[in-house]
């Protein structure tokens, strides 16, 4: 989970939050990360407000973090 972008950090008084149950489980949380992270990459492609320059560098990190969800997916199968 941490390679697509969830890190386990929480106040401590909850615990380390949410653990998938089952590979069925672990697809949906990654299919809902892919999800936020076009959203995300559509986001600062259509924002008039960001530079070129941000525009492109946030591009980039936001298809990499697709990228490494796609490569996730395929290696839970």
């Amino acid at each position: 989970m941490y390679r697509v972008g969830h890190a386990f950090h929480t106040c401590g008084c909850v615990g380390p939050g949410w653990i998938p149950k089952s590979t069925s489980d672990y697809r949906e949380y990654l299919a809902s990360r892919k999800k936020h992270y076009e959203e995300q990459l559509e986001g600062i492609q259509n924002s008039s407000d960001a530079s070129p320059e941000a525009k492109k560098e946030a591009a980039e990190y936001w298809s990499s973090r697709i990228e490494a969800v796609d490569q996730e997916l395929m290696g839970v199968g």
